[in-house]
């Protein structure tokens, strides 16, 4: 039920948060309140134009962008997400029975990024994208009136994703890549009276690939699509819950992402962007975790495609200094019928101001704030023995608990840009 590409993917940007719940009763997950703070380049325009190149670190979304700079680079990104999650409870059995109705879950937590390129020739480049595409950590008072349902979440995860990019021509170029994707998780249920509460933590590798295409339309004007497929993981680890202690697993599939960007000069100096996101949160309904004695809890998700639109601008003051401003809305997998209070995930407004200094012809640093507008998140937990779900879905279901989450974020990331080494002289483009 929750997560988004809100604070999403990180938290994730980037996300995906699995929530558990007691003894099988109802929990969920989600793409991890996804603010995609992978470049600090692009987040200082809410990542409005992150497929089309212009920097090296485009190579998160787009494969073809291993193209862009020649010679050997190296782009590394440093940030810091704050989330604040302020939930109420409002009523349900955990209320009437005296745990707290009040709470903040947000944390605060760094991320690092680093994307590297070098020309092999004029037409074949080589890259390597690491970043955490998925991570966050919510953490709840003890015993407040949601912490039976999920209490503290932790996700981690690494992509390593080494690309080729082929320029075609000169102003066409493909690109395509594999995903080695670590992802670790931890999930916990607390306590309510005499029922204990539970934890699952398990970790697995991944594979999968990336592609794109990045096209220089005309001068000034560039488009690129970008695409990064699921990647499957079966979560080895361990479980327990009232009884129980016992090696567990949780199959789970992270979804596929398209992500299509424009970036377009009106100006000399002067340029606006513009991105587009899918992510294919639909495919995930339940998630089941396994012992060898059977079933040990069902997760009910449930939920929907996710899609992010992102407008921005670029202004060259001087050949040294550019600013960057950029919004951005985020639809959440989460609705209001599927929200769990471990990840209160709601849609999102991504408000940015970033820049550039180029302190030498070999270093750039960059710098980037955001701050995100969330949607009123309400939830509802009922018991699933009445009503077949954790979501409260009908009047006949027992309600756990019922409240809201007032949430917000803020990102402040700094970059660094690096040629490593000067463009070597290579034989005319043919």
């Amino acid at each position: 039920m929750t997560g988004g590409h809100h604070l999403k993917h990180c938290l994730t940007a980037g996300s995906i948060l699995i929530l558990g719940m007691a003894g099988g009763d109802a929990a969920e997950a989600a793409d991890a309140f996804g603010l995609r703070p992978q470049s600090t380049y692009f987040l200082g325009a809410s990542n409005a134009g992150a497929a089309a190149g212009a920097d090296i670190s485009s190579v998160i979304w787009n494969s073809a962008a291993t193209t862009v700079a020649p010679g050997l680079n190296s782009s590394s990104s440093y940030t810091v997400i704050t989330t604040s999650l302020d939930e109420t409870a409002y009523g349900g059995a955990f209320v009437e029975n005296g745990l707290r109705t009040t709470t903040d879950s947000g944390t605060t937590r760094a991320a690092a990024a680093s994307v590297y390129t070098y020309q092999i020739n004029d037409q074949l480049y080589a890259g390597l994208a690491m970043y955490a595409p998925f991570g966050l950590v919510t953490k709840p008072d003890n015993y407040w009136a949601g912490s039976p349902a999920a209490s503290t979440q932790r996700i981690f995860s690494v992509d390593v994703n080494p690309t080729l990019g082929y320029k075609i021509t000169p102003t066409l170029s493909v690109g395509v890549g594999v995903q080695a994707l670590y992802y670790q998780t931890r999930l916990n249920s607390g306590p309510f009276g005499a029922i204990e509460g539970t934890a699952f933590r398990g970790s697995d590798w991944g594979v999968g690939a990336t592609a794109g295409l990045l096209w220089e339309v005309a001068p000034g004007t560039s488009v690129g699509i970008g695409y990064r497929s699921a990647v499957g993981v079966e979560l080895d680890g361990s479980y327990r819950g009232p009884g129980v202690y016992t090696r567990a697993t949780l199959d789970q599939t992270l979804p596929e992402q398209v992500t299509w960007s424009l970036r377009h000069t009106v100006l000399p100096g002067v340029a606006l962007l513009g991105t587009v996101q899918w992510e294919n949160w639909g495919r995930i309904n339940n998630l089941v975790v396994d012992s060898g004695a059977g079933t040990e809890a069902v997760i009910n998700l449930n939920l929907r495609d996710s899609w992010y639109f992102a407008i921005g601008a670029e202004y060259q003051y001087s050949p040294d200094i550019t600013f960057r401003t950029g919004v951005a809305y985020d639809s959440s997998p989460v609705t209001d019928y599927n929200r769990n209070p471990g990840l209160p995930d709601s849609n999102t407004v991504l408000v940015s101001l970033g820049g550039s200094y180029n302190w030498s012809q070999s270093i750039r640093l960059d710098a980037a704030y955001a701050h995100a507008f969330f949607d009123d998140a309400p939830f509802c937990i009922g018991d699933q023995a009445t009503g077949g779900t954790s979501h409260c879905v009908s009047s006949a279901q027992k309600v756990l608990v019922r409240g809201s989450s007032d949430n917000s974020a803020d990102v402040f990331s700094v970059g660094f840009k690096y040629s490593l080494a000067p463009v070597v002289e290579l034989e005319p483009y043919k």
